[in-house]
């Protein structure tokens, strides 16, 4: 499945690259964070508190302020982050809920007016090359209750000047009517990852915009997305950017780091990842295997004194894979059993645990992208649930004892 992956990841590169001969693909995705100033990007991202903004804008070529959401920015803080970024940089910007959520876009209450106060206040970005879109974030109400409010504001709003565009919270507004107003006034669709809402593949306007928010629960962007979940939108960007001028996208699961991570492994999967976005992520992804097993020292102690197989289990292998380790487990063969080593194979894939040589090795892609963090995938958990109870609670008892001295090989 994998294989079958990475082959269509790379005809997907492949055509993108044929795409255009005049501008980069570089220069039409440009993907990174809604926001960049959170003080637990420090350690997986940054190295410290001071200059987060340059340090952001040194990886990524792009940004989308969610703050002038919650008040209207002042004109000092405008011109201060257009001087801290390179020329090329690009600010995409929320407007203030006082426009949208609270005035419900309403022109008679003066949503216009509030509208063109910030757009003076954002000039300097303009007159700078550095603003990017404008997201008009709609509050999650029925398509009923705004929707002659949202066409009177659009149809007043500078489309020529600016690339507008409108995120929709509610589920009513996915409908022809909706599309078909949006390209009559030249306003981009806001395409979401997100569990309440599809992603809607639709270009209405000069650009493509993409925002993800997670899928977790409690909120939506605690989330980290996995790298199969990201692959699936590899040919949903291709086909976004093919008929726009440029395309933005923004992760906004910022807990943990997980925006940048996920950014910068979305860059990579496009082919489109520099050498420094490469490095930055080799750097992001050796903190947060470190961060595995730090998790595995901390809860050792425990899990050990309750002598549960489960729980032992489950600090090397998520919810997911382990029940899809428990369907695996006729799949299960052990052709040599021993003290000191036991070897076999789970479907086509062979494995070997040396208790001596404190050494786990595998060769199925999942179990490469894991082994470094020292995590098992499906297959390894599957044999842990094959073997006896007292063989694997002794194997694992070993790993959690000793985590430093085990090696978890690919090759």
């Amino acid at each position: 499945m994998y294989l079958i992956c990475n082959v269509y990841i790379i005809s997907v590169q492949l055509s993108i690259l044929r795409m255009s001969s005049i501008e980069s693909l570089g220069q039409k995705i440009l993907l990174g964070t809604s926001g960049w100033d959170y003080e637990d990007w420090v350690g997986p991202f940054y190295v410290s508190n001071e200059r987060k903004l340059s340090l952001y804008s040194q990886v990524f070529k792009t940004v989308e302020i969610d703050s002038t959401f919650y008040s209207f920015p002042t004109p000092n803080f405008i011109r201060g982050i257009s001087r801290i970024v390179p020329k090329d940089f690009k600010f995409s910007v929320k407007l203030p809920k006082e426009i949208t959520h609270k005035k419900l876009l309403d022109v008679k209450e003066g949503a216009l007016d509030d509208l063109n106060r910030f757009l003076h206040i954002l000039s300097p970005l303009e007159e700078d090359g550095k603003l990017g879109a404008l997201l008009i974030q709609m509050p999650p109400k029925e398509k009923y209750l705004m929707f002659k409010n949202f066409k009177e504001f659009i149809s007043d709003i500078d489309v020529e000047r600016y690339d507008f565009v409108a995120e929709f919270r509610d589920k009513s507004w996915l409908d022809d009517e909706v599309l078909k107003l949006l390209r009559a006034y030249k306003v981009s669709f806001c395409v979401v990852d997100e569990p309440l809402l599809p992603p809607l593949l639709e270009v209405t306007g000069r650009i493509a915009y993409v925002r993800w928010h997670g899928r977790g629960n409690r909120p939506w962007y605690y989330y980290e997305y996995r790298e199969e979940e990201l692959v699936e939108w590899v040919p949903r960007l291709v086909k976004l950017v093919q008929d726009v001028e440029v395309l933005y996208g923004y992760f906004n699961n910022h807990f943990r780091g997980y925006a940048p991570k996920n950014a910068l492994q979305m860059l990579k999967l496009l082919g489109i990842a520099n050498t420094s976005q490469e490095e930055v992520l080799k750097q992001v992804l050796g903190y947060f295997d470190k961060q595995f097993v730090n998790h595995i020292k901390e809860r050792g102690s425990d899990v050990l004194s309750k002598d549960d197989l489960n729980l032992m289990l489950s600090l090397f292998i998520d919810k997911r894979r382990l029940e899809r380790a428990i369907e695996d487990i006729d799949k299960v063969r052990v052709t040599e059993i021993g003290c000191e080593i036991i070897c076999g194979t789970v479907k086509e894939y062979v494995f070997e645990i040396s208790l001596k040589e404190k050494r786990i090795f595998h060769d199925c892609e999942d179990w490469k992208k894991r082994a470094s963090a020292k995590q098992f995938c499906k297959h390894i958990g599957s044999v842990l649930l094959y073997l006896s109870k007292e063989i694997s609670i002794n194997i694992l008892k070993d790993i959690i004892r000793n985590i430093d001295d085990w090696t978890f090989q690919t090759s």
